[in-house]
């Protein structure tokens, strides 16, 4: 919502509401949080400038209201700079993860089709990944299925098979 000022019939310009004022400042304090959370190596690739580093760092060592109080004035710092690539860089690192998880599962959906006996899909994987060689796969598939069918499965091939997949279609 946007409320609309005039000084004259003639000027009239909109500003954000109290309450979207209030909302932004919020959702800056929740970067400045998030923020805090994160380990040291992540905190490092963030565009960050020295002050609200310093800042970070001390929050680390409080605990309880004095922690609340300095990510309130982490907060103000942030509010002080344009915050779109740190928005942008905290997307991407929380994506991150998301990733990973959707290529792990990728990978074991590949292995089972492939222990199933897809052969479109190994010729697909080798055709799309040149790291991949064509007689080591079909030895991993092949020892796959054949663990498979005993009367106890062994999971050891399997695993060797998930293996080179996800070390040769990173």
């Amino acid at each position: 919502m946007t409320s609309i000022i005039s000084n004259d019939d003639t000027e009239e310009y909109h500003r954000p509401s109290k309450s979207a004022q209030k909302r932004a400042t919020q959702a800056i304090t929740d970067l400045g949080e998030k923020l805090v959370s994160l380990p040291p190596t992540a905190l490092e690739s963030m565009p960050l400038n020295e002050a609200v580093l310093e800042a970070i760092k001390a929050a680390r060592t409080m605990k309880k209201g004095a922690l609340k109080r300095q990510v309130l004035y982490i907060g103000k710092l942030l509010r002080q700079q344009d915050t779109v690539e740190l928005e942008a860089a905290m997307a991407q690192h929380e994506n991150r993860h998301q990733l990973a998880n959707q290529h792990f599962h990728q990978l074991e959906h590949w292995r089972d089709q492939l222990i199933g006996g897809d052969e479109a899909l190994a010729t697909f994987l080798l055709d799309t990944y040149s790291q991949l060689t064509g007689q080591e796969l079909y030895q991993l598939i092949h020892q796959a299925q054949r663990a498979s069918k005993q009367t106890t499965p062994n999971p050891k091939a399997a695993r060797a098979l998930f293996r080179y997949l996800r070390d040769h279609t990173a």
